[in-house]
């Protein structure tokens, strides 16, 4: 079982996840010229490939990794090698940010979430800086929702998170969401 998550901008590779043996779960690159290849990885965790640079020679994603209680950490992997995207400035308890959804044409910039505190930040990787934070809406998002033991409803407040989903070449500029309050006037 393989799912395509990206595509490189003349059709030629392809980035995605493959099941191995109906239970380990790897990222994979795709060429015309070679096949699918499995992407290798630092642990026994998943992993996934979100995102493929335009030119198709750098992929961008994820693997979940145990010393991290399966936390979905970014990965770039270039020339059949893993880099895991650390925090320079860790504000949260694993050091790492979380997967990488964007990557531009070169494969020398690509976007992501979970960076900052409790990993709800969106970043920006470039080779030249690193990891930086571009930041999140500050304040909660607040809904109603169900105790599930007595049914009754439950007002819910939590902070703010905002995603990145891809960027420009030049990395200046870069897309995204925020998920929205259901009842924001109520709060």
């Amino acid at each position: 079982h393989t799912t395509i998550f990206d595509v490189s901008a003349d059709g030629t590779a392809a980035a995605g996840l493959a099941f191995k043996d109906c239970r380990r779960v790897y990222a994979f690159r795709w060429t015309e010229r070679s096949g699918m290849r499995l992407l290798g990885k630092t642990s026994a965790g998943a992993a996934r490939a979100n995102a493929i640079s335009g030119d198709g020679t750098t992929v961008g994603g994820w693997e979940e990794i145990p010393e991290a209680f399966g936390y979905r950490v970014g990965a770039i992997w270039k020339d059949g090698e893993e880099m895991l995207r650390v925090d320079d400035e860790p504000q949260n308890p694993f050091g790492h940010v979380g997967e990488i959804m964007g990557m531009g044409t070169g494969g020398d910039v690509a976007v992501g979430y979970g960076a900052g505190i409790n990993n709800r930040d969106a970043y920006r990787w470039t080779a030249t800086e690193g990891v930086v934070n571009i930041g999140r809406y500050q304040g909660q998002i607040c809904y109603q929702d169900f105790d599930w033991e007595t049914g009754e409803p439950i007002d819910v407040c939590v902070d703010r998170e905002t995603l990145a989903f891809s960027v420009s070449n030049d990395g200046k500029v870069v897309t995204g969401s925020e998920p929205i309050a259901v009842n924001p006037g109520e709060h």
